[in-house]
């Protein structure tokens, strides 16, 4: 849906944002500030994610790991 409006949607992997802050004292605003830097010196470590092809292959989840994975014939 996001990619229909020309949105690109980063998830970030916690660990690595972790261990680029300074500072172990985390709050609000440190937090946001260190997201701003990771961005804007382009060290933003995102974890990847499926294209939106994949993603229709999988169909709703109900829950993590219930049976077996089915896929498409494209996947």
């Amino acid at each position: 849906m996001l990619e229909d409006l020309g949105i690109e949607l980063w998830v970030g992997d916690p660990a690595r944002i972790r261990k680029a802050a300074p500072r172990k004292q985390k709050t609000d605003r440190n937090h946001a500030r260190l997201l701003l830097e990771l961005l804007e010196e382009n060290r933003f470590p995102r974890i990847s994610t499926p294209a939106s092809e994949r993603r229709a292959c999988r169909g709703p989840r109900s829950g993590f790991r219930t049976g077996p994975r089915a896929t498409c014939a494209s996947c």
